[in-house]
């Protein structure tokens, strides 16, 4: 046993969570502490050491929007705007508070199992000229995405028996 004066003769716990730096302060301490005694009785040693490595999250991110989202009056339709990677998991989406544009009546945006930005629903709104709506992705932790822009266009329904030539 290390004599008393050095505090060493007792079992020492170490707090969890520290850095590998820290680890390797703390045993150089030890170490150099050892080193430094002049009689060294060692009846037994016990030493764990548990070091779990988590690998760092990706930021949160969107991919490229794929154009505009176009709904026909009275008619479902559903479109795929980005894909959402990084963060954590699950992710969810709303329409910005800053947005000058709102989604049309009848359209949510969500995402997939996929984790794709989806909008999707049935408007029946009369059409409108195309309008960006901001929207915002956020992860299980609180953090946002940049705000995705997505330019929603609203057609309208072809009269009853036209069909397209």
């Amino acid at each position: 046993m290390i004599g008393p004066e050095n505090n060493w003769g007792e079992e020492r716990h170490l707090p969890r969570n520290h850095s590998c730096k820290e680890l390797v302060e703390i045993l150089e301490k030890l170490f150099h502490n050892l080193h430094n005694l002049k009689e060294i009785k060692v009846s037994q040693v016990q030493f764990n050491l548990t070091v779990n490595i988590v690998a760092a999250t990706p930021p949160l991110a969107e991919s490229a929007s794929s154009g505009d989202a176009t709904f026909t009056q009275g008619q479902a339709g559903s479109f795929t705007l980005a894909q959402i990677t990084g963060g954590k998991p699950p992710y969810s989406v709303a329409v910005d508070p800053t947005s000058q544009g709102q989604l049309p009546s009848g359209v949510s945006a969500s995402i997939d199992a996929d984790n794709n930005l989806v909008l999707a629903g049935t408007t029946s709104d009369d059409p409108e000229t195309g309008v960006a709506v901001l929207l915002d992705v956020t992860d299980s932790d609180g953090a946002s995405v940049a705000k995705v822009e997505a330019n929603v266009r609203k057609v309208n329904a072809p009269p009853p028996g036209h069909t397209e030539q």
